[in-house]
């Protein structure tokens, strides 16, 4: 059956997309999901509608084409006006579409999702959604669940976390970010799922660099808070298996708000990259040093037998900083003071071992001035 053109004006984006979805409408194509933000390309065809282009480059902002301002317009459009115009259309967008009958099972894929998994329709269509669009967690790396059946589930559109890496066919890997949403047949029945992606354009390095300032501190380079973390759990686990102790140390610098008062915050700055770069240097291999914050450091100790051994090694920390000659220029007398807790005796989680160290540190700024360490067990 043949439509007049009268008959295919003023029609919605949303219906000329889902053209390519017989029986199928989806909230996909509609502005919530960023389908009217994509940018549509000359569309070439051998009929009354050549060489149409959305001069603006993107859909109008009401979401509606009107048809009549299309060349030939006047004529009568037969299905092409709509469908392959859809079509063409999808497979003009700079974003990947893919669609999935109820079982998430390929049904559709427009030329950006070819490009970007590296299957062909040929060669994906009728197979599991999971299969073709592999994606993965960038930072634990495990498989991210099928997010078309998520969608399905919770009947509604949904979106990746970040940080999530698309493995394509090859095994080549690119960082994407998608959304997927249910698609109701004219009675609002269930009847499938689409799922819209894009390239972000991550590189290897570039994710390799995210994971890093993730659990690093920007200014120093030592492990963050996370990170901190992180290590406690795998130290802990160490620790209970062979009966060892865990020894935290909560390290202060002792006046450090009267040096950025005095020399500004860029001298201030370079000094606690200096000490970092003194304290690592400090300890073994398999401890960790933390930038906690502000003038703050932690230092976790795994692999000791005994209370005094933390003891130890923090008062190897306040030798090693008031021998060291850190900024000579400004002549300045560094020290620090240091709180510490040992696991399991103080406390069986990071954060009770923390408040004991810090409040132990606190403890020895009051009664020792001069030598501003507490050190409980120390010999």
């Amino acid at each position: 059956m043949e439509r007049s053109a009268p008959q295919v004006q003023t029609r919605s984006w949303a219906s000329l997309a889902a053209a390519s979805f017989p029986d199928s409408r989806s909230a996909a194509y509609d502005r919530q999901t960023g389908m009217s933000r994509l940018r549509m390309k000359r569309i070439h065809r051998a009929s009354a509608l050549a060489n149409w282009e959305n001069e603006g480059g993107s859909v109008p902002a009401d979401g509606r084409i009107d048809s009549s301002r299309l060349p030939g317009s006047g004529r009568t459009a037969g299905p092409f006006a709509v469908d392959e115009l859809a079509q063409v259309t999808l497979d003009s967008i700079a974003d990947a579409v893919i669609s999935t009958d109820i079982d998430s099972r390929i049904v559709y894929m427009n030329s950006a999702a070819v490009e970007l998994t590296g299957w062909s329709l040929r060669q994906a269509a009728d197979r599991p959604l999971v299969e073709v669009l592999r994606i993965i967690d960038a930072t634990t790396d495990p498989v991210t669940p099928d997010p078309a059946r998520r969608a399905m589930t919770e009947d509604r559109a949904v979106s990746l976390a970040p940080n999530c890496i698309l493995v394509r066919r090859d095994g080549s890997q690119v960082g994407i970010e998608d959304s997927a949403a249910p698609i109701h047949d004219r009675q609002g029945r269930m009847v499938g799922a689409v799922i819209i992606f894009r390239d972000v354009r991550f590189s290897h390095a570039m994710v390799d660099r995210m994971l890093y300032l993730a659990r690093h501190d920007l200014l120093t380079g030592q492990p963050n808070r996370f990170a901190l973390d992180e290590q406690f759990d795998l130290a802990r686990r160490t620790a209970r298996r062979h009966g060892w102790k865990i020894g935290v140390l909560f390290i202060d610098i002792d006046r450090f708000k009267s040096v950025n008062d005095r020399f500004g915050h860029q001298i201030g700055d370079e000094l606690l990259v200096l000490v970092a770069r003194c304290l690592a240097g400090c300890l073994r291999e398999t401890d960790t040093l933390c930038r906690y914050g502000g003038d703050e450091f932690v230092v976790l100790l795994g692999h000791i037998r005994q209370a005094g051994d933390a003891a130890k090694v923090a008062r190897k920390l306040q030798s090693c900083l008031a021998d060291a000659d850190l900024l000579p220029a400004h002549a300045l007398s560094l020290s620090v003071s240091i709180g510490v807790s040992v696991y399991p005796d103080d406390g069986a989680d990071l954060g009770s071992l923390l408040q004991k160290a810090d409040g132990s540190m606190f403890e020895g700024k009051k009664d020792s001035p001069l030598d501003p360490v507490l050190l409980p067990g120390a010999p």
